[in-house]
């Protein structure tokens, strides 16, 4: 998005807004979020794009395999299911309560 030069978030090249949201249900502590990039100019925005593809492309390429590990070794496991579907039934109670 290119904002007018006399819009008063453009005092710098770019600035970066953040939000973060903690997904208090999974067992791994994993967040998901969003980085929105206000910049000044085409130019810059161009620039800025293209850094960011070079940072998230490795990411993209090669997600982390630890969460599906996680759920190959529950459904696998019979006592560890057992326990995962109890823990879904809890959850679910609360939320209808």
């Amino acid at each position: 998005m290119v904002m007018p030069p006399s819009n008063r978030w453009c005092c710098c090249p770019a600035n970066l807004i953040v939000v973060v949201v903690v997904c208090s249900g999974t067992t791994t502590a994993e967040r998901i979020g969003a980085l929105n990039i206000v910049c000044r100019d085409a130019a810059t925005a161009d620039a800025v794009k293209s850094q960011l593809k070079t940072i998230i492309r490795p990411m993209y390429s090669n997600p982390p395999l630890h969460g599906a590990r996680l759920v190959s070794k529950i459904l696998s496991d019979k006592s560890l299911y057992d326990e995962w579907y109890r823990a879904c039934v809890r959850v679910c109670m609360c939320m209808r309560n």
